[in-house]
């Protein structure tokens, strides 16, 4: 889910609410059957679905969400730049000088389903954290957590978890480096 620069143009509301494009499922609370008290969560109006969103809050205000379709209100969405920097790669921290190679090295296949292998490399030894998030920025797994030195490689086994982006997040000391991978079912 991507912010858009729009506000959503309602006067109730009085500029409170963004406009954000929907990249997946659209998902919404449905009560079902209706006046029944018992809401499922369906894929209410399909990828590509313009929503919009309160600009701040916190989302578990609204536990069934909001509108005649129960919209799911995420607040938390990404902003994507409108011109191509050329990667998909973010390194944080990453002082260019430094002799030594770390990273995540691109992971294969991508897309994948269910499994992908996630390769990275640490040329100094020490305490590193493999990490995987979903799109929201919620820490799903941590594949790696220790002390290691090297090219490793390791399987990732997403069976249980639903499709979308993800990200990967490769951390030593202060450096980090994230990639993103999609999961398709």
């Amino acid at each position: 889910f991507y912010w858009t620069g729009t506000t959503h143009a309602n006067m109730q509301v009085n500029g409170k609410y963004a406009v954000y494009i929907s990249f997946g499922e659209a998902l919404g609370w449905m009560e079902m059957p209706p006046n029944s008290g018992n809401f499922q969560l369906l894929d209410v109006h399909g990828a590509g679905a313009q929503r919009s969103d309160p600009k701040s809050g916190d989302p578990g205000d609204w536990p069934y969400g909001h509108g005649p379709q129960g919209d799911v209100i995420r607040i938390y969405n990404y902003v994507r730049c409108v011109r191509d920097a050329g990667s998909t790669d973010i390194e944080e921290n990453d002082d260019q000088n430094t002799p030594d190679k770390f990273g995540l090295i691109e992971n294969y296949p991508n897309p994948f389903n269910p499994t992908t292998t996630i390769r990275f490399s640490l040329e100094t030894h020490g305490d590193v954290s493999l990490q995987i998030y979903d799109i929201t920025g919620r820490l799903v797994e941590t594949v790696v957590n220790g002390t290691i030195r090297g090219e490793h490689e390791v399987v990732w086994d997403a069976s249980g978890y639903p499709s979308g982006v993800y990200l990967i997040r490769l951390s030593h000391g202060d450096r980090t480096h994230t990639r993103k991978m999609l999961l398709l079912k």
